[in-house]
């Protein structure tokens, strides 16, 4: 299809509907196969070359989808960095080593790249799968250790919230966090008896011990929830290469560990999660009651001692040590209320214990969003790793206000924070050595544009040269804007600001066409002005596309982000509207033919619109595990205090809530299921079998009241999570929401 004859343009003259149509069919499925083909760069790792004093080694790591074994697909890129005399970077050159890693599940390199460790998933002849880690030198590999072979430790963990693998600093030690390996005697048998003791080497006492574990085959095991099954007791592991490769674990009674860190090669830090009434589910909820912990490795009998958040309520994550060991830099936010929030900035002194608050949380003016001169309040999931400068004194950090992410830098003996003047609207650090950092900036139409550059502390400058142009992804035939949008709080007479972006086939942008309102889920997070795959796929289609950042979206300040708590159902409702009329009087959308798009927390919010505003005419919803009743959902999700805290607005009222009538009267008239007596438009409805932030049940009951209403339904159920993440899924998914807009866009009620 050209760029004046899209798709959508080419079912506008088929007859019958699109999803019978086999050339649509196909043509979708080559669109979103075409971005899905589309490497993404997804990790940076820089490395000194000792041959070279004046060069560094690169490492991009990139991951895109097969579709011929419709699975996603790993390899890396290397490079060589040359530096000029002044230390800026000269030129950046290819050295043509793609590799498939696609087995390797974690790959980190020492310090000195002279080892690597793998860890990868093996299969035995029992058919059960186990992790294994390789051990590599550039002699070839040296060890393998299986944790569920020598039982000294369970599941390793790679995911961004227990932290990352690491060596240690003199790269004799690697470090991890795994789940404490345990067995069980399962029913309650008899033991086997030891084939080298007799009976009579037995007392009397110890016939009566108890085997470990017998009778617990089906206790309850807490994990901690949405797509971390299966995790239960997480530990340190610190394996000693030089020690014969001897595994030590450093476990706390109550306390999950995560996120560990070198402080110097003979000392450890973690955040240690407390276990409290229950485990709630972490995955994009950091904030859940937490300490810092340390650990001397001298001695084999040492304890883990709390260095910060003992005596005070305090969720804390992402620490970040300084080259010199002195300083420790994290992000703090309560254990209550809104799962995403601004986070305080905080740098621990090693030395004499003291800390520093560089960021807080109560500012009460609005992060300004285009040209800020500094940070107000602090939104990042995570702080760079790492962050330090080689001064020991700076760090950086990404900050996303509004729609955009600006990067800083911070002195932290001072408190003086600058931003870094760069192109684009969205900036995010892959890797930083010696003040040489990797960056990738991004844009709607603009993706896998990564840069290098040395950072200069006098005037924090980039000078950035492009580290390889071959994968960059740019598209021509669209354009985007980016709006804020005023609105007054009747209650206050406040001016607040809604943000969205606006993206468009380029011959479209100032013209009324077919669009898709999306608001983010969350509620409390936001979208900002980057490359998305299957945004730029939908574009091609033919739809404009509205990302909304409504009212309680993060980027702006605290006060903006609790303003919706209690109010949802009703503020982010009235804000998606108010965007649409403001698109609507521009002569940018078509009214009779806006269609709609949101999972989760903008399933919510998307399934309200069609209950609440029927008459807007929507022409057709795509809604993935949707919350559509919070008074079950209370009951049902890895994450109750959720529910509690943006239904009643009471940012501490779990875990000691007595689920009351008024209670739950008052979540059921907040909920999308009360409205749908009033819904006309026809319904896609995508759900996963395995999400646990969202039960399947909500999306179900809200079908079935649908069809028993006969109002128009269809049903994909997934064997997933709640993102739905497997790639055939998520492209049977995208072609299914496409046919079904497509279908419905000259439809009438």
């Amino acid at each position: 299809m050209s760029t004046t004859n899209r798709l959508i343009d080419f079912c506008r003259g088929i007859k019958g509907k699109a999803s019978s149509n086999s050339s649509v069919i196909k043509s979708l499925t080559e669109i979103f196969k075409k971005y899905g083909l589309h490497p993404n760069a997804t990790k940076a790792t820089l490395s000194s070359n000792s041959l070279q004093p004046k060069s560094y080694k690169l490492r991009i790591d990139w991951s895109h989808t097969d579709f011929e074994s419709i699975e996603k697909v790993g390899f890396f890129t290397e490079y060589m960095v040359n530096l000029k005399d002044d230390g800026n970077v000269d030129k950046v050159i290819a050295l043509n080593n793609l590799q498939d890693v696609s087995e390797e599940l974690i790959t980190v390199t020492s310090l000195d790249n002279q080892w690597k460790a793998v860890v990868r998933e093996k299969i035995g002849k029992d058919k059960k799968s186990s992790q294994v880690i390789e051990f590599w030198s550039k002699k070839g590999k040296i060890k393998t250790l299986n944790g569920d072979k020598d039982k000294s430790f369970g599941k390793i963990h790679c995911s961004p919230t227990f932290g990352k693998m690491s060596w240690s600093r003199d790269g004799s030690q690697l470090m991890f966090i795994a789940d404490k390996y345990k067995t069980t005697s399962g029913f309650f048998e008899e033991p086997k008896k030891n084939k080298d003791n007799n009976d009579e080497s037995k007392n009397d006492l110890d016939e009566n011990i108890k085997p470990s574990g017998q009778g617990e085959e089906y206790l309850l095991k807490e994990d901690w929830g949405e797509q971390l099954e299966g995790t239960y007791n997480p530990i340190v592991c610190i394996v000693d290469r030089k020690d014969d490769y001897k595994i030590r674990t450093i476990e706390i009674p109550g306390v999950t560990c995560s996120e560990a860190f070198w402080i110097d090669d003979k000392t450890i830090g973690f955040v240690g999660i407390m276990e409290e009434s229950r485990r709630l589910g972490l995955i994009l909820c950091p904030v859940r009651k937490s300490c810092l912990f340390k650990c001397d490795l001298r001695d084999p009998e040492s304890e883990p001692i709390c260095i910060y958040g003992k005596n005070i309520n305090i969720a804390l994550r992402s620490p970040r040590v300084s080259y010199d060991s002195k300083k420790i830099v994290f992000l703090c936010n309560p254990p209550s209320g809104p799962h995403g929030q601004a986070s305080s900035l905080v740098v621990l002194n090693l030395q004499d214990s003291t800390t520093k608050t560089l960021i807080n949380t109560n500012c009460s003016l609005p992060n300004e969003i285009e040209d800020p001169t500094e940070i107000r309040s602090l939104y990042c999931i995570y702080l760079p790793n790492p962050c330090w400068l080689s001064d020991n004194k700076s760090i950086i950090v990404e900050a996303s206000m509004g729609y955009r992410t600006h990067l800083f830098h911070i002195n932290c003996e001072t408190g003086l924070h600058t931003r870094i003047a760069l192109p684009g609207k969205v900036v995010s650090v892959l890797s930083l050595l010696d003040d040489l950092v990797v960056l990738k900036i991004s844009e709607p139409n603009r993706g896998n544009n990564l840069q290098i550059g040395k950072l200069n502390n006098n005037d924090n400058q980039l000078a950035l040269i492009p580290v390889d142009s071959n994968y960059e992804v740019r598209i021509d035939d669209m354009e985007y804007r980016c709006d804020i949008i005023e609105k007054i709080d009747p209650a206050t007479n406040d001016k607040q600001i809604i943000t969205s972006v606006y993206i468009s086939p380029k011959e479209l942008i100032d013209q009324p066409s077919a669009t898709i309102l999306f608001p983010h889920g969350g509620p409390h997070l936001h979208f900002v002005a980057s490359y998305i795959s299957a945004v730029a796929a939908m574009i091609e289609v033919g739809f404009k596309l509205i990302l909304v950042n409504y009212r309680g979206s993060t980027g702006i300040n605290s006060a903006h982000e609790k303003f919706l708590c209690g109010k949802v159902g009703t503020t982010d409702v009235e804000d998606c509207i108010h965007v649409l009329k403001y698109y609507i009087e521009k002569s940018q959308i078509d009214p009779k033919q806006v269609f709609l798009l949101g999972g989760s927390h903008g399933g919510f919010l998307v399934t309200h619109l069609i209950g609440q505003h029927s008459d807007f005419g929507f022409k057709a919803c795509k809604v993935r595990n949707p919350v559509t009743d919070l008074a079950s959902g209370f009951g049902t999700s890895d994450i109750p205090d959720w529910h509690l805290v943006e239904g009643s607005g009471d940012l501490k009222i779990y875990p000691f809530i007595k689920p009351t009538p008024e209670l739950l009267k008052r979540l059921l008239l907040k909920s999308p299921i009360f409205h749908i007596d009033k819904v006309k438009t026809p319904v896609l409805m995508c759900l996963s079998t395995k999400d646990k932030r969202v039960s399947m049940s909500q999306g179900l009951n809200y079908y079935y009241g649908l069809k028993a209403r006969q109002i128009e339904a269809k049903c994909l159920v997934y064997e997933d999570n709640h993102s739905i993440t497997k790639e055939t899924h998520f492209l049977d998914m995208s072609v299914n929401t496409m046919l079904w807009f497509l279908d419905h866009l000259l439809s009438t009620f």
